[in-house]
């Protein structure tokens, strides 16, 4: 089941870096209180200028240069850099988007001074993120019925096209600031849309081995615990949830993913033997 969440994580990856080759060309700037400028406006060149407040512009020719020229580079490295770190349940967002990101910048360029790699981490952060706020954007609308006219529009553009409407239709709706672009995990949207495709059983089973992973447990613990777990599940009528405020129902639900990480691999060693 690890090379499974391996391979799972792998296509994720693929198919988040494909989505951010796919993006137009943008541009950030500081937006500062009483700015006339239009939030999204596009210049000659077809590139979108997007303000955000409290963004850090670069402060060096050098860290400019940076944002416009490396980034494509800085994002198929953070693509790459997709693990269970990055899209567990209880991660903060910012552990990917300001550690992970951070990480990334320092381990490509030699001697960036702290202004220098933030405003490169928050364009890069900016970047990775701009597409999901507008879809997020764009999915609230729909179910409000704001944009019924245009869905046909959307669901049939190019994927290029389909980004640059979206962005140009629901970008504007909410002032965009730092704190917003780094309280989304990048990651773990690329793995909520990907497991969207998945059925339900090899979900759970992804989900579970993510779980063992990353837990403290022991067999005989689990055992202790697994009539107890039966109880929950005639009572309740679902399995125990990992993310419940009850610390007992949080730690049957680990016992449980415990248990069924340990059958995949007495499954997989009896198939291999």
């Amino acid at each position: 089941m690890a090379d499974a969440v391996n391979d799972m994580l792998k296509a994720i990856s693929g198919a988040l870096l494909m989505e951010q080759v796919l993006q137009p060309n943008f541009r950030f700037y500081r937006r500062e209180d009483g700015d006339i400028r239009e939030p999204v406006h596009f210049d000659d060149t077809g590139t979108i200028h997007i303000g955000i407040k409290g963004l850090m512009e670069p402060p060096t020719d050098r860290s400019k240069a940076i944002c416009e020229n490396d980034m494509q580079d800085l994002i198929a490295k953070a693509c790459q850099a997709m693990d269970r770190r990055t899209v567990a349940d209880d991660i903060a967002p910012e552990v990917a988007t300001q550690m992970v990101l951070t990480d990334i910048i320092e381990q490509s360029y030699e001697d960036l001074s702290e202004d220098e790699t933030e405003a490169i981490r928050q364009d890069l952060a900016a970047r990775m993120n701009i597409t999901s706020i507008a879809r997020k954007e764009a999915e609230q609308a729909s179910s409000q019925s704001e944009f019924s006219e245009d869905s046909e529009e959307f669901e049939h553009a190019p994927d290029g096209m389909n980004l640059i409407n979206m962005v140009k239709k629901f970008i504007n709706v909410r002032e965009l600031d730092i704190d917003l672009i780094d309280g989304i995990n990048p990651f773990r949207e690329g793995f909520d849309v990907a497991s969207k495709a998945l059925d339900t059983p090899l979900l759970k089973q992804i989900q579970s081995a993510m779980i063992a992973q990353r837990i403290q447990m022991t067999e005989e613990e689990a055992r202790t615990l697994w009539p107890r777990i039966k109880r929950f599940r005639e009572a309740e009528g679902r399995e125990p949830n990992p993310h419940a405020a009850d610390p007992l129902e949080k730690r049957m639900a680990e016992a449980l993913a415990y248990i069924r990480a340990k059958k995949a691999e007495r499954m997989r060693s009896a198939a291999a033997g």
